[in-house]
């Protein structure tokens, strides 16, 4: 294994690989099935000495990069009960050598390994940093049971770098971000919550503002996480409230697009475009409006999203999917 590939199931995984390009290396079946698109998991048996029974890999997107993928590792004999996790960690340094951070919480006081929940817990956890490659090993407080047999710890690996794993895709972005961005016509702006740019922490940035400042980021994060979600163009950001979003006309792309201060989205006929009603519960509820990766948020008693909604339809000529929910 190094930061440009792995070796799995005799077959070379390749960082950069998308969803897609992944499943069909492997030629293999779906062991799990989930409702999640961009999540799938084969047998395998052995990974970097250690035996296995399956890997999984994740990505944001299928057509998108994978950017993290595990394995549930076989109960490996261990000489006392707070030394459980030394077998894998031991064939584990003679690969990356010492880890860079540990995390060794161990049993709560008066309980055996394997005994009661433990098996739900983590009693010692460590990374490596390898370049663009964040590993990790968590061992558990007890064995874990599936239909392909038990396990007692799990090995992570996550792809750091987004900005590099997007490099292919940045400059198809940036040439749909600018015609989006030309010509613009028949705004309408609207009063609500306060919106918030898009933005996923990571390993090295946790806040949103340090995402702001860094441009290539801010491009790697919505190419990777988002659903045609772009920059909102700046002859809008000058002038809009935090508080407020727009739709407007792209007459280049002959689209309608929404926005707040920071992101927009174009709306066509492939669009998600949903508007929820969260019933007061535990909470006082709330109104949703989502279009594609976009969420616009107001308050229960108001109707400016239902008027937002209403002037989509119109001008789109497309139907927005309605629904309620509880604020539970």
């Amino acid at each position: 294994m190094n930061s440009e590939e792995i070796r799995i199931n005799d077959a070379h995984f390749l960082w950069g690989m998308t969803f897609d390009e992944t499943i069909a290396l492997f030629h293999a079946e779906n062991l799990k099935k989930t409702a999640s698109p961009n999540y799938y998991e084969i047998l395998c048996p052995k990974i970097l000495n250690l035996e296995s029974l399956v890997c999984y890999f994740i990505a944001p997107q299928t057509d998108k990069p994978v950017t993290s993928f595990g394995f549930d590792l076989k109960v490996l004999p261990f000489k006392s009960e707070d030394a459980v996790h030394k077998p894998y960690l031991e064939r584990l340094v003679e690969i990356f050598g010492e880890p860079d951070t540990v995390s060794n919480i161990g049993h709560r006081t008066g309980l055996k390994y394997n005994e009661a929940y433990e098996s739900s817990s983590v009693i010692y956890s460590c990374k490596w940093e390898i370049r663009n490659i964040l590993v990790s090993l968590s061992v558990f407080g007890g064995i874990r049971t599936r239909k392909e047999g038990t396990y007692a710890a799990g090995l992570y690996c996550h792809y750091l770098d987004e900005v590099k794993i997007t490099k292919p895709y940045r400059s198809d972005f940036l040439k749909s971000e600018a015609i989006l961005s030309d010509s613009l016509d028949h705004t309408s702006y609207f009063q609500i919550y306060e919106q918030r740019p898009f933005f996923r922490t990571n390993h090295w940035v946790q806040d949103r503002e340090a995402v702001m400042e860094n441009p290539d980021l801010r491009i790697a994060q919505l190419i990777l996480y988002t659903k045609s979600i772009y920059r909102m163009p700046k002859v809008f950001t000058i002038s809009m409230n935090v508080d407020e979003i727009v739709f407007f006309y792209s007459e280049k792309c002959d689209v309608w697009c929404i926005g707040n201060r920071y992101d927009f989205t174009p709306i066509n006929k492939n669009s998600v475009l949903e508007f929820i009603e969260i019933e007061p519960a535990r909470g006082s509820g709330y109104k949703e409006l989502v279009v594609n990766s976009l969420t616009f948020n107001d308050s229960y008693d108001s109707e400016i999203l239902e008027t937002v909604v209403e002037a989509l339809e119109l001008r789109t000529e497309l139907t927005f999917t309605r629904r309620v929910a509880y604020d539970d």
